[in-house]
């Protein structure tokens, strides 16, 4: 393997600069595993689900995506929850994360205010998920 495969492969790269990751069935992921969603919780595909009709284009929905992963929530959410003292430091981070990510999906817009029913819905989810890490 030449020394120049490393830069264009970002697991490796990001390994050569000093970033962990987490591996999964013997996979690398590149961020770590923040929640954990098992397939069996996740109905299956039936033909009921798929349409004739119009639908939404996948790749225009994939970069709406990919532009909320550079925002946050947090500044939102802090504050207002307290998840108490028996979380340490990498479960808080990735329940914030986590919290962050459903509540962009909720709430795309940074201005929007969120309300304290969607707050507890979304911090209860991402403790859960925490859980099964």
């Amino acid at each position: 393997m030449d020394p120049g495969s490393v830069t264009r492969d970002p697991i490796r790269r990001r390994r050569a600069e000093g970033h962990r990751g987490s591996s999964a069935a013997g996979r690398q992921w590149p961020g770590g595993d923040h929640a954990y969603l098992p397939g069996w919780d996740v109905p299956k595909m039936q033909p009921t689900l798929f349409t004739d009709h119009f639908g939404l284009v996948s790749d225009f929905l994939s970069e709406c995506f990919s532009r909320l992963r550079m925002e946050s929530r947090l500044p939102q959410v802090q504050g207002r929850v307290h998840l108490g003292g028996a979380l340490n430091g990498r479960d808080i981070n990735a329940t914030n994360k986590t919290a962050s990510g459903l509540l962009k999906l909720l709430y795309p817009s940074a201005e929007a205010r969120i309300s304290d029913e969607d707050l507890e819905w979304a911090i209860r989810l991402a403790l859960e998920l925490r859980r099964r890490v």
